[in-house]
C-alpha cells in the first residue's frame, strides 16, 4: 500500500514505486463511486467533490469531478437522474486503493 499525493489530497493506492518517485494516478470512470451523503465502506479513499461538468452518453452519464484534483465518474442515466446530478452539486466520492492504476512519469 502506498500513498500519492495530489493536489493536497492522500490517494491510497497498491504500489511497487518507491516513495521518492513522480508517478500518476488512473482511476477508472467506471471504478469511481458517488454518494449524496457519507457512507461507511471498504473503499480506502474517501473524498468530497463537486460536479463541474455532467454529459449526457445515453444510458449513462459521464460526471467530472474536482475533489482537490480533477476526477471522472461514470453512473447510469438513471442514478444522475435519481441523484439530481448537476453542475455545481457536492457529491461524496469513494474509490478502492485497487482501482487506482499507478504509473511511473518520466
Amino acid at each position: 500500500m502506498g500513498t500519492i499525493e495530489s493536489g493536497g489530497r492522500s490517494i491510497e493506492a497498491i504500489s511497487h514505486y518507491a516513495p521518492v518517485e513522480k508517478v500518476c494516478a488512473c482511476i477508472r470512470p467506471e471504478d469511481i463511486t458517488l454518494a449524496l451523503s457519507r457512507v461507511s465502506s471498504s473503499a480506502r479513499n474517501f473524498f468530497e467533490g463537486e460536479i463541474t461538468w455532467l454529459v449526457n452518453m445515453g444510458p449513462l452519464t459521464r460526471v467530472e469531478l474536482q475533489c482537490g484534483f480533477p476526477l471522472v465518474a461514470m453512473v447510469t442515466k438513471r442514478s444522475a437522474e435519481e441523484m439530481g446530478l448537476s453542475k455545481g452539486k457536492k457529491v461524496f466520492v469513494t474509490f478502492k486503493a485497487t482501482g487506482v492504476h499507478v504509473i511511473k512519469r518520466n
